[in-house]
This record gives C-alpha cells, structure tokens and sequence, in this order.
C-alpha cells in the first residue's frame, strides 16, 4: 500500500511540472553579432513571459557544446536536438534571422528534443527597419511558439494578466488541498489531478482590473483571459503538488524510520 501511495503522489507531481526548453542562437544571415544576440535574448525572455516554461541557461548550453567539442555556426538540426538531449530539455527553439533586400525575417521553430517532431513554427518579416524585430518579432514568434493568440505587442497584457493572477492566488488554500490530497490516499491524489481539470473551469479573474480595462479590443482581452488562467492554473498546481512533494519525503522517512 506504501508503495501505492508513494507511485500515486509521484504521478500527482509529473502532472505539475513545467516544461524544459532550451533556447539555441538564432543563425546570423546578414545582421550584425551584437543586433543576434540582442534579439537571442528578448527571445529567452518573451518564453519565459509566457509561462509554463523552465528555460536552459545559456551557460549550461555553452557548457555542453564545449564538452562535446561542437561549434554552434556549423551545428545543424540533428546537433542541436542532441545537445538539447544532453542538457535533459524535453523542447528546443531553434531558428534564422536575416536580411534579404530591405526586408528582415526571423523563422524559428519549436521541436520535440526527444522524436525530434516540430511542434509549432513561426515567421515574422519586417520591411526597411530591425526595430520592430525586437519591439513586436520576438513577442510574436514565443506567442506563436507557445501558443498563445497574438495580437500586436503581448509582453505588457502577459505581464499585467499573470500580475494579476499571482495577486489573486490563495495558496494557502491550495497547500491545504495538497496536503488534504495526502492525508486520505490512496484516492487523494487522483481526486487532486480531477480537481486539477475541473478546477480550470473556476477561475478569481477579475474584468474590473485595470489591466484588463485598458485593453481596446476582443483579441487583446483573449490574450489577458487566456494568460491569467494559465497561470493561475500553474499557481494552483505549484501549490498543490509542491506540497505533496513535502509529503513524499515525509512519508519516505518515515517508512526508512518504520523500518530500520
């Protein structure tokens, strides 16, 4: 029965974890070192923005390729998903920019590390200036890449909306739940990973908020709805499954203790 409760707790905290992504360079076709790097970096930070992700270090990658003797300018397709492999990322971004005329484009895509399958992809092009790469490119392509409905800039609406959702958050409650999700196993943990799904369906989002207020148009309040209640829903989860983690090592040491 021991065993059955620690395997059901187990699963109960697969079902919370966020997801691993490494975020490789984007390859340089005719821009300048330092405008790529620029533009790497607000990539990194736009996914992070949209939750649900745990991103690599750029240390950590640049580790890797120094372990295994690689070189990022020639590292094709199947290289980078072997570092993203290696670095134990479950997705990898990976993709272009460059200029072609006067137009600049980016493309990048997001894959699977382990079948190597494209998840998602995304393109944006822009004619006769690099500014909006930086100031709409990049929060578009990781609204594409994660999904997210995109409409103009999102970076400030994700903030405010998540903002907000962490304001609303009652995680007093949801450690309680955790750890009532304990006390009555074995169908604790299955009925925490019901209230997971049903749970969604109850959301503290609030159309009053100003952030919310401010917003101009349907697509704009999609974009809100949608990032508050995911991560409100990674908040809930968090809470709940942090707390059975507790529990796992709780009830461990107590079984070696039993024992011994």
């Amino acid at each position: 029965m021991g065993r059955y409760i620690l395997l059901l707790l187990y699963i109960g905290l697969a079902c919370g974890q966020t997801t691993t992504i490494a975020v490789f360079d984007l390859e340089n076709n005719g821009l300048n070192d330092s405008e790529v790097k620029i533009l790497n970096d607000r990539l990194q930070s736009e996914l992070v923005k949209a939750g649900g992700y745990t991103v690599v270090e750029r240390k950590k990658i640049d580790k890797v390729f120094e372990e295994q003797n690689f070189q990022m300018s020639g590292c094709v397709e199947e290289c980078i998903i072997e570092i993203g492999m290696l670095l134990g990322a479950q997705q990898i971004v990976y993709g272009s920019v460059g200029l072609i005329g006067n137009i600049y484009t980016i493309s990048a895509k997001l894959v699977n590390a382990t079948s190597g399958e494209i998840i998602r992809s995304s393109d944006f092009d822009n004619e006769g200036s690099i500014n909006n790469l930086l100031k709409e490119g990049m929060s578009r392509i990781a609204a594409e890449l994660t999904g997210i409905l995109f409409v103009g800039p999102t970076s400030e609406i994700v903030f405010n909306a998540k903002s907000a959702a962490k304001k609303a958050h009652r995680r007093d409650l949801y450690i309680l739940a955790g750890g009532g999700s304990c006390l009555v196993a074995p169908i604790g943990i299955p009925l925490s990973l019901l209230f997971d799904t049903i749970g969604t369906t109850y959301t503290t989002l609030d159309t009053n908020e100003a952030g919310y207020i401010e917003l101009t148009s349907v697509e704009q309040q999609n974009i809100y709805i949608n990032a508050y209640k995911k991560e409100e829903r990674n908040l809930r989860r968090n809470s709940i499954h942090g707390t059975q983690a507790f529990c796992i090592v709780l009830i461990m040491l107590l079984s070696f203790a039993t024992e011994s």
